[in-house]
């Protein structure tokens, strides 16, 4: 008996060589593919065995065509028989062929004994039979082993490096995809247990509303510690914090801890109704669980091993959703809005709205962020902007200016018009709708389109003239004498001044003399105008004698006469005193 494997014997040829006939009709229906491309065989674990099994009887290098299979590649090929059923693309015909030189192997092979020692002999063939020449026989190591390795370099090229946390979760050895999935399944299923007075209150992540972004985590974890990057293998992605839905995060935390809850008060707009303005009553805080509290928690269960966490339950001031100072600065906005809302041509304000009748129109509203919504009431406004016509439409009314025989403007407003413009307004049926789109804007100013009308503007020129010898007051306009009175000038001592003077003051009524110095004494003198000095035009009820010197120095008139050219006269006005 020969040792199998003894490193100077051969192995028996009637295996070696049939196992090689094989090799050859599966090596020709390969390259006569095209006479059956459909035909496929699944070789079972047996008989991928057998065949290797005759290449690898001795452990020693076989050199065949320029073929080297050393022990790496045995070891390789065993790993192979071990693997999963191989499919072999041929022929059916060559199918049978394969089948048929395996049957023949299977009744040549000598008969083998296992000995004490654990070895396997069989009958040596004869010396003196002659040895085949060994049939390369490639294939069927070098593809199995090329989809292994394929296999590895796939994989180091797709999965997460081995030891790889990311965001608490171990992630090694996992797709990008299996990592995500993890990465949201540990943050749902997390636990937090809150201890109270009254025991233990557990919730989980999904109860929070807990979130993470899972895909950019895993994709991170992977573009930092692919598997082929030996060097990040065990390594902790960079951390990234979980979200939790505030609104479904407190809902759960109200229920499960009713007595660590008070609600807070917004802040609110009260409306004056009589003044038109808004106030502010002032928000009231309440108390709960801070929510970054128990979110940190949940990240440390997250990370944990255990994928739990305890706090103890704690209060903290609940700030109301809508401040004070949130609703005064809404309160003012609103406030400046009426303070001067209205209608305008040009900038005057031609139709003010009061800011009452203004409130009317508006109901402004804050959200928790504090924003102003103000809501317009097109149906109030039109009310108001039907009656605009009547409020807007005017004739234009002629400008008068005053001036003296040099041209100059005499400076009493009472006496100079300034021209007013006609204008009208026409339609005002769209007018409603725009004004509610402005308010809503926060534009309270509402420019009206009107037809105009200019003014004509007139110049007047004034001056009086009084002929001392004549006795007589004309009273000139534009080059054209517009009334002629009467007068009683200074008599004797007390003759009225010649000269040119100008109307200096105008006064409704006085006592005249009447004091030390004076030597008389007239009550209730009217219509009085001074021009120089004690000297002045005024009404005479003590006597009519006009035409004729009877003062002590001023131009009487009578009553009538001299309300007329009080109100003609504005200050400033020339006056001429000759004979």
């Amino acid at each position: 008996m020969a040792n199998a494997h003894d490193e100077n014997d051969s192995a028996p040829e009637n295996l070696t060589d049939d196992a090689a006939d094989g090799d050859a009709v599966v090596a020709e229906s390969a390259t006569d593919a095209s006479a059956d491309d459909a035909a496929v065989e699944v070789v079972d674990d047996a008989e991928v065995v057998d065949v290797v099994e005759a290449d690898v009887v001795e452990d020693y290098d076989v050199v065949d065509d320029d073929l080297v299979v050393d022990d790496a590649t045995a070891t390789v090929v065993a790993e192979v028989a071990d693997a999963e059923p191989t499919a072999v693309i041929g022929t059916a015909a060559a199918a049978s062929e394969v089948a048929a030189a395996e049957a023949t192997v299977a009744a040549e092979a000598p008969a083998q004994t296992v000995g004490s020692d654990g070895q396997v002999y069989a009958w040596a063939p004869a010396n003196d039979q002659p040895k085949k020449k060994r049939k390369r026989r490639w294939p069927w190591i070098a593809i199995p082993a090329a989809g292994v390795v394929t296999g590895l370099v796939v994989a180091s090229m797709t999965l997460i490096a081995p030891g790889v946390s990311a965001a608490g979760v171990p992630v090694g050895g996992l797709t990008q995809s299996a990592a995500a999935n993890a990465i949201t399944a540990r943050v749902a299923d997390a636990t937090v247990t809150l201890e109270t007075a009254n025991g233990p209150v557990t919730l989980t992540g999904a109860d929070l509303g807990a979130t993470i972004d899972a895909e950019s985590v895993a994709k991170q974890a992977f573009d930092a510690a692919p598997a082929w990057k030996v060097g990040s293998w065990g390594s902790e992605a960079s951390p990234t914090p979980i979200e939790i839905d505030a609104d479904k995060a407190l809902a759960a935390l109200r229920e499960a801890l009713p007595d660590s809850y008070v609600d807070p008060v917004d802040a609110e707009l009260v409306l004056n109704k009589t003044t038109g303005a808004y106030t502010v009553t002032p928000a009231v805080d309440g108390k709960g669980v801070p929510l970054d509290t128990v979110r940190a928690a949940l990240e440390e269960a997250v990370a944990s091993d255990s994928a739990t966490a305890t706090i103890e339950v704690t209060t903290a001031p609940m700030p109301a959703a809508l401040t004070t100072e949130e609703a005064q600065a809404a309160a003012d906005e609103v406030n400046a809005l009426t303070s001067d809302i209205g209608f305008y041509v040009a900038d005057e304000r031609t139709v003010p709205v009061d800011a009452a009748t203004a409130a009317t129109w508006i109901t402004p509203s804050v959200n928790d962020e504090g924003d102003l919504t103000i809501t317009a009431n097109e149906a109030e406004i039109s009310k108001f902007t039907a009656t605009l016509p009547e409020k807007v439409d005017r004739p234009a009314v002629d400008g008068v200016k005053l001036v003296d025989r040099q041209g100059n403007q005499l400076p009493d407003s009472i006496y100079t018009k300034e021209g007013v413009q006609g204008r009208t307004i026409g339609d005002v049926s769209k007018i409603a709708g725009e004004f509610a789109t402005q308010l809503e804007a926060g534009n309270g100013h509402y420019a009206l389109t009107v037809t105009t009308v200019e003014p004509k503007q007139t110049t007047l020129e004034r001056w009086i003239e009084v002929d001392v010898s004549e006795q007589t007051v004309y009273v000139w306009e534009n080059d054209e004498i517009v009334r002629v009175m009467l007068t009683s000038s200074g008599l004797g001592e007390h003759e009225s001044t010649r000269g040119t003077f100008r109307i200096n003051s105008h006064v409704v009524m006085q006592d005249m003399g009447c004091v030390p110095g004076y030597d008389y004494c007239t009550k209730d003198v009217k219509w009085v105008m001074y021009y120089h000095g004690d000297e002045a035009f005024h009404g005479t009820w003590w006597h009519s004698n006009f035409g004729n010197k009877m003062s002590h120095g001023c131009m009487n008139l009578s009553e009538a006469n001299a309300k007329w050219l009080w109100d003609w006269t504005p200050i400033d006005t020339e006056v001429w005193v000759h004979d």
